[in-house]
């Protein structure tokens, strides 16, 4: 798998919260053992809410997502009659595919050229000069 990497399991004393807006996809976490009942549900998260925790989400935007200590998500696969509408846990189970985990990282070009910015170009194989910041 391209850009995959072996991490540490999750410190359990890394504060959890799901941010969703789907109950069924909460659910499911919980069934999954990703959480407990009780965890803290938001439907939209703020800075505060995600810095430094451990999110899991059915949808993060990723100026949100690189603060966060781990991204877990359960990517689905809906078919389109089902696009758009709320879920069951049973067709979230049906449609679900193994739990993924995410470490995001803003990523910014070491260099600089007139014509395409650091990231990479036929005249200033600048490609692959990545710096990511921790």
């Amino acid at each position: 798998m391209r850009n995959t990497k072996l991490i540490d399991a999750p410190d359990p004393s890394v504060p959890v919260v799901v941010v969703t807006r789907h109950s069924a996809f909460v659910a499911l976490c919980v069934e999954r053992g990703l959480c407990t009942p009780d965890v803290k549900v938001l439907a939209h998260a703020t800075f505060g809410d995600i810095l430094g925790r451990r999110v899991i989400t059915s949808g993060l935007p990723l100026h949100l997502a690189v603060e966060c200590e781990a991204v877990v998500t359960i990517p689905l696969t809906i078919p389109p009659d089902l696009r758009g509408k709320e879920l069951t846990v049973e067709q979230m189970r049906k449609h679900a595919e193994p739990t993924a985990t995410f470490i995001v990282s803003r990523a910014v070009a070491l260099e600089n050229c007139k014509s395409c910015e650091g990231w990479g170009c036929e005249s200033c194989h600048h490609e692959g000069l990545i710096h990511v910041l921790q």
